[in-house]
């Protein structure tokens, strides 16, 4: 709707109204769940953010500068007292793990959405409301992998499952590349 009747440009407004109900929330959290002395590191988070939405960029600057906010980050969280990430974190098996498949996850799923969306406006003529009415029909099997996944793990493990996970991604990314 909003990119029917207000844009493309509107889409980003989305996030406002989340925030502040974020920040609303943040502020009636019960005593016990915060942590007394601690402080938020907002360097940190100001540095890892703007160098993350660097990568997206296609530039060799912005390459470059995001490297170095990166490496900057690097160094900060081993020096600060209260770091936005706990340096430990990074020489965990465990850790490493988990956010390279979330990375490969993201990797191959975001474009397999764009992909689809622009299938549905480019290719088949809807208008982005009509489209994002069917979206849900391509997250079914989202949702059938959340139901059947745990079983699937118990009976095959979880390295087969991710593997057999990522290989059904990327036929249906490549189903949806061809048509």
């Amino acid at each position: 709707l909003f990119t029917d009747y207000l844009g493309w440009p509107a889409i980003f407004w989305i996030n406002v109204p989340i925030g502040l109900v974020a920040i609303a929330g943040a502020r009636v959290l019960p005593r016990g769940s915060r942590h007394p002395g601690r402080r938020i590191d907002v360097f940190g988070a100001l540095m890892i953010t703007v160098a993350l939405g660097l990568l997206v960029q296609v530039s060799w600057a912005s390459l470059v500068v995001a490297a170095a906010l990166i490496a900057l980050f690097a160094w900060h969280i081993r020096r600060d007292a209260d770091p936005l990430v706990p340096p430990r974190l990074f020489g965990s098996r465990a850790v490493a793990g988990a956010n390279l498949t979330a990375a490969l996850l993201t990797a191959a799923t975001t474009p397999a959405m764009y992909l689809a969306m622009f299938h549905l406006q480019m290719v088949r003529g809807l208008a982005p409301a009509q489209a994002a009415l069917l979206f849900p029909v391509f997250n079914v099997g989202v949702v059938a992998g959340s139901l059947v996944g745990p079983r699937v793990i118990r009976l095959a493990g979880h390295r087969r499952t991710a593997v057999a996970g990522f290989a059904l991604i990327a036929a249906g990314v490549g189903l949806l590349a061809f048509s």
